[in-house]
């Protein structure tokens, strides 16, 4: 049954640079707390996803449209532990069961966004060498690269500069989708505004994680069964600290 959505913008907050870290430790909390859960959980979806894309089309359909499911369960679980209850495995499927209408939008809408940003990453780089590209027959002239780089490095930047406010608007979106009732649209621009805000904590974040990954990979990537599902309970840690419950 379809949750009754609500429209408008949910207001963030802006929080202290140290709160990038906190949502770190907190997420490593619930993980640490709810082990076999936690780690459990991502395994199977993660041999589920496996087992789907090795299916013709259909796998590759659905494994460009799941992200916004399998974050809407891991923070609706997260929720639930942080309040005192035991997550199950079917608190994953609050997405599909309750809220699929919206996440497909979320979904669509970040797929068409990386799509026209792609499209204009390539026109950028085909405006530079397509003609001699083509011309020789499929070979590119070493030259012709060497004299481009600069133009790489624009087509690079340009990239970097369409991906992240469009990384911005996914963020929290599905969070909001299932905490606030929002529509794709107000969730994916409340998330861009929630991030905006907070541009000094996602970056404590983001070189926080630099380090963690580095151990995680160390012994044969094992370390990564406990920090991809502290990934996905940071969604949770995150949109808490910026939102905050209602």
């Amino acid at each position: 049954m379809m949750n009754s959505m609500t429209t408008g913008f949910r207001q963030p907050m802006a929080r202290p640079a140290a709160d990038g870290w906190h949502w770190i430790r907190d997420a490593f909390g619930l993980v640490g707390a709810k082990p076999g859960f936690w780690i459990g959980s991502f395994l199977l979806i993660f041999v589920l996803l496996m087992a789907v894309s090795l299916v013709p089309f259909i796998g590759q359909l659905v494994t460009m449209f799941v992200g916004p499911f399998l974050i809407a369960g891991f923070v609706h679980a997260a929720r639930r532990q942080a309040h005192g209850d035991d997550p199950e495995f079917g608190d994953l499927m609050i997405g599909v069961r309750d809220h699929a209408g919206t996440l497909l939008a979320v979904a669509l809408i970040y797929l068409a966004g990386t799509l026209i940003i792609l499209l204009v990453v390539f026109g950028v780089v085909f405006a530079t060498m397509g003609t001699d590209f083509v011309l020789g027959g499929g070979e590119l002239d070493p030259e012709v690269v060497t004299k481009s780089w600069p133009m790489f490095l624009l087509a690079w930047l340009l990239a970097m500069a369409l991906i992240l406010p469009l990384l911005m608007a996914y963020w929290f979106a599905p969070a909001l989708v299932v905490f606030d009732g929002l529509g794709a649209v107000d969730a994916m621009k409340s998330s861009f505004f929630g991030c905006l805000r907070n541009i000094l904590p996602f970056l404590i974040y983001g070189l926080a994680l630099i380090p963690i990954m580095l151990i995680a990979a160390l012994p044969l990537l094992l370390g990564f069964l406990v920090v991809m599902p502290m990934l996905l309970a940071s969604y949770f840690t995150a949109w808490r600290s910026v939102f905050g419950e209602h």
